[in-house]
């Protein structure tokens, strides 16, 4: 297969070196002319080890893959969406480890939603540092479905036998990338979204690792604070969450390693763009809709677009 990989950071870096460990599978990353011309220059590397890939740009697409993969920040996807078109046939499969909530949703919109599965990345602890991406597990994603294709493409008799989803884990198999098939994959998607709300935005504010979020702190009730606010929203929307998976989520915490930091506290840290409005931004948006309260978010809101401000970034 050719897999089609959008976005070279740390997660992007992530799968391209995983999926090309096979030696089965051709790897692609799609990216602009500058930044081509950097990567030929300067080759990501994943534990500090060289990896096989090949570059290609909107322009000199050699056609169609079978998988896309969005591994962009929020404020690219829209660039990114218009960049894979020449990567994009009618089979083609959308995979999006992007945070989020609707990343998918808008991948659907330009490409339809047959071919697009909902995925939800947890459990790696992937960091960045120039062109290198250190990691010691690539963790898990979690895979489905949220509605019937169109009728051009009926719903086959069970996510299982998605054929969709057979050939994204057939490749993960290879890879070494361990999955889960959900049925409720919203519920998911609500629950890595609300985690992030939490860890992503407080250690960003803090620019701390997780070692603080691990075990009872003021750290870690800040971060439960604005769960439960995602669980409120949620609730409004009949998503189901629950108190209860905070303390689930926090167990997730507990498996990665404390000196790793999230992606959001390492965008502060190199002041770079964060992802906020994804984060905080998304959720007082739907709390205004709905008259629910969300002062925690509001205030990790303005906190995270001062420190942008202060970095110059608008």
């Amino acid at each position: 297969m050719r897999i089609a990989i959008i976005g070279h950071g740390a997660l992007g870096t992530l799968y391209g070196h995983a999926f090309s460990r096979t030696g089965e599978h051709q790897v692609i990353f799609v990216t602009n002319k500058t930044r081509a011309a950097r990567l030929r220059s300067t080759p990501l590397r994943a534990n500090k080890a060289s990896f096989k890939y090949r570059i290609e740009t909107a322009e000199d697409t050699a056609g169609p893959t079978d998988i896309v993969l969005f591994a962009v920040k929020y404020h690219h996807l829209e660039q990114a969406v218009a960049d894979v078109k020449g990567h994009a046939g009618p089979e083609t499969i959308f995979v999006s480890v992007m945070n989020g909530i609707d990343s998918e949703d808008y991948i659907a919109s330009h490409y339809g939603r047959d071919h697009v599965l909902y995925t939800v990345a947890l459990g790696m602890d992937a960091v960045r540092e120039g062109h290198n991406t250190d990691y010691s597990t690539p963790g898990k994603l979690l895979l489905g479905r949220t509605d019937t294709p169109s009728a051009n493409s009926p719903k086959p008799r069970s996510v299982e036998q998605d054929p969709d989803i057979r050939t994204f884990t057939g490749l993960c198999d290879a890879a070494g990338i361990q999955y889960e098939i959900q049925k409720d994959i919203l519920r998911s998607l609500w629950s890595k979204f609300m985690l992030n709300i939490g860890i992503n935005q407080v250690s960003a504010v803090l620019q701390a690792p997780y070692k603080p979020f691990q075990q009872p702190s003021h750290a870690q009730e800040l971060m439960i604070s604005a769960m439960q606010e995602t669980i409120t929203v949620a609730r409004n929307l009949d998503i189901h969450l629950y108190p209860e998976d905070i303390e689930q989520l926090i167990k997730v915490l507990q498996t990665l390693s404390p000196d790793g930091k999230t992606s959001m506290c390492q965008d502060v840290e190199a002041g770079r763009k964060t992802e906020v409005e994804m984060f905080a931004g998304k959720l007082i948006e739907l709390a205004e809709q709905l008259e629910v309260e969300v002062p925690v978010n509001r205030t990790l809101l303005a906190l995270i677009k001062a420190k942008e401000e202060s970095v110059g970034l608008f």
